[in-house]
């Protein structure tokens, strides 16, 4: 009888740490278009900015998800710290504080949102503070140089010509790969 209690108590354990588990997990909804979520990589020397200010980049992701976005970040202004290094016991709290700000500031303004414009292979990115601020034709293609697969999307406006590079490390789903370039 004991042991029959046990396998009970065990079963009804087990269905309530993986219905625990299950509520855990994250619900996140899919994007309206699949190839578009996740993590992006600018493929530098295909970007070409036309604008009057120059425009440097502190890094090259991008991060689609639902609604939002993560843009690259946008390089911050240089802090003298006067030779010192955060290893030295008497660097300038301030100028630390001074490039602290200055990093926040950039992640903030790299933060936005993006939804389908006009048709499905236009997006429109909001994110004022940010040169990628607007509107943008896209086009997803791949190549396959020395017989590995690239997976790619091609941004592009009046100003700005974007070309960024997917990467799948583990898991793929295979059925959105067949279709990438329709």
């Amino acid at each position: 009888m004991e042991i029959r209690l046990n396998h009970h108590v065990f079963v009804l354990l087990t269905i309530i740490v993986i219905s625990l588990m299950s509520l855990s997990c994250s619900n996140r909804p899919i994007c309206v278009d699949s190839r578009l979520d996740g993590y992006w990589n600018m493929v530098l020397d295909s970007l070409v900015i036309n604008r009057s200010a120059k425009v440097e980049f502190g890094s090259i992701n991008f991060n689609f998800t639902c609604k939002n976005v993560e843009l690259p970040l946008l390089q911050t202004p240089r802090v003298d710290f006067k030779g010192k290094t955060l290893l030295d016991a008497d660097i300038n709290e301030d100028s630390l504080k001074k490039d602290w700000s200055n990093y926040q500031k950039a992640i903030r303004e790299s933060n936005g949102t993006w939804e389908l414009y006009s048709s499905k292979d236009s997006i429109k990115i909001h994110a004022p503070a940010h040169p990628f601020n607007g509107q943008y034709k896209i086009a997803f293609y791949k190549v396959k140089p020395f017989g590995q697969e690239h997976y790619l999307m091609r941004m592009s406006n009046d100003s700005t010509y974007i070309v960024c590079e997917k990467f799948f490390s583990g898991y793929a789903d295979f059925d959105m790969l067949k279709n990438w370039e329709k």
